[in-house]
């Protein structure tokens, strides 16, 4: 389209000249995908110019429009490595998590506490980063009634017996985020999300239902939950039938598992079935359990093009393919790991905008396309950044905890800059007082005229 080409123009002239662009167009012209081929383009240019990656921030106003970027990506030929930044609150699988994400900030207390201990008690226990135990007295979620709840709090063993090995509750740990240090998970998750070099420069011979590397939100939770199965895997077999070579259970019910490979295919290209995967579904259809050996030979041969099958890396005894939990891994660090090295990177505006969390994030937008779609947001965004609403109560407990401050005793051996604590702690809680003063004028007032509406 004629709009999409003069938005590429103009952008190539900014990412030349390392200068920012606004561009508007009509709804329905297709701008974000152009921007997004054209920052991708402009990557892979100056890859192969120099050596460099530039690295793209595209950054949506919600977490549903990052998702809609994102299924935009998997219907281009580019497959760089991406990563998708989101809340606690969309990628936490963590049962005991449900109920604590009111706001945010308890789901967030409750993660960080948890990772906290479980570093702990990884000091503590001195287990294998490579063999996590499935299992610690902080994992609360794997006891089944009141009274082993009461045991586990007591310091009790599982099995039951009187040793105690602790009288004190034990810190509450997230097995999830311990799953993350096994070589296992690691490899499994690079496969799945990262292209290697190879198949950054080329166009996918999967397309869309292949997709490899392209992930969103839901991708990684459904591998957090099942990270050892490889799914929607698009066996494009073309005019020759070549077939997938397979092992079936020789007696009346099927467990198949993958015997061989063909290189020259999408899945073999790309590396994302291996010999002895087990199959998991064929087509959408489940085949794990009282599947006839026929039934799957007939799925096999079908004439739908691509084959499209889930896969089991690992030994398989059938009930694997429907959840395991000992397995789950924690998909919201996973995508912090990713992350790190990504090329591409989708995230809502505060990500970027608010200094706080991209530097919690660790984000830099240092020799870096920042993309900032549906710009005439920002204004909205940038006003709620800077605002913030606070209760007489909590106002009351900062003006008190400033006034301990400013009765600081010093240290002889005081910098400067220590030296000047009391000082500000003053100035800030004179500041923070005529605003808790005015706030319980104002109530007072309220209360007396309508006798319904106070602040605090």
């Amino acid at each position: 389209m004629k709009p999409q080409r003069q938005m590429a123009m103009h952008l190539i002239t900014a990412f030349k000249n390392r200068s920012h662009v606004v561009l508007e167009s009509p709804t329905g012209t297709g701008k974000s995908a152009s921007i997004l081929c054209t920052a991708l383009a402009w990557q892979r240019y100056q890859a192969k110019l120099s050596g460099e990656v530039v690295k793209i921030i595209y950054c949506s106003r919600t977490h549903s429009q990052v998702g809609q970027m994102v299924a935009s990506l998997k219907k281009t030929p580019y497959r760089p490595r991406m990563a998708i930044i989101g809340s606690r609150g969309r990628f936490c699988i963590n049962k005991g998590a449900k109920g604590s994400d009111g706001d945010g900030k308890q789901l967030s207390n409750f993660c960080q506490s948890r990772v906290r201990n479980t570093g702990l008690q990884r000091e503590k226990e001195g287990y294998d980063d490579d063999i996590p135990p499935t299992v610690l007295p902080g994992d609360y979620e794997w006891v089944a009634d009141e009274q082993e709840v009461q045991d586990v709090q007591l310091g009790l063993m599982h099995d039951g017996s009187s040793d105690e090995i602790d009288r004190k509750p034990p810190p509450k740990t997230c097995r999830h985020y311990r799953q993350l240090t096994g070589k296992k998970l690691a490899n499994n998750a690079h496969s799945t999300f990262v292209p290697d070099n190879e198949r950054l420069n080329m166009c996918t011979l999967g397309g869309e239902e292949i997709a490899h590397g392209s992930h969103d939100i839901e991708d990684l939770v459904t591998f957090g939950k099942q990270p050892n199965i490889r799914r929607n895997v698009a066996i494009y077999r073309g005019s020759n039938r070549e077939p997938l070579g397979m092992i079936l259970g020789k007696k009346d019910f099927c467990h198949a598992t993958i015997d061989h490979v063909v290189t020259t295919g999408a899945c073999g290209k790309e590396g994302t079935l291996q010999k002895g995967d087990a199959l998991v579904t064929v087509n959408g259809n489940d085949i794990t359990t009282n599947t006839q050996v026929s039934d799957v030979k007939v799925l096999l041969e079908s004439n739908v093009d691509p084959l499209v099958i889930d896969a089991y890396r690992g030994a398989f005894d059938g009930l694997n393919a429907r959840g395991n939990d000992e397995e789950a891994a924690c998909p919201y660090f996973l995508s912090r790991a990713l992350a790190s090295t990504a090329e591409l990177l989708f995230c809502p505006y505060n990500y970027v905008l608010d200094p706080s969390i991209r530097n919690a994030l660790g984000l830099s937008i240092e020799n870096t396309i920042v993309v900032l779609d549906e710009a005439h947001n920002i204004e909205s965004i940038l006003r709620d950044l800077g605002s913030g609403e606070f209760s007489e109560i909590g106002l009351s407990k900062v003006l008190a905890s400033l006034l301990g401050w400013s009765r600081w005793t010093l240290p002889k051996d005081a910098s400067k800059s220590v030296a000047a604590i009391p000082e500000i702690a003053h100035a800030l809680a004179l500041f923070v007082k005529k605003i808790v003063f005015y706030l319980r004028s104002v109530r007072v007032m309220f209360e007396k005229d309508e006798g319904t509406i106070c602040f605090g």
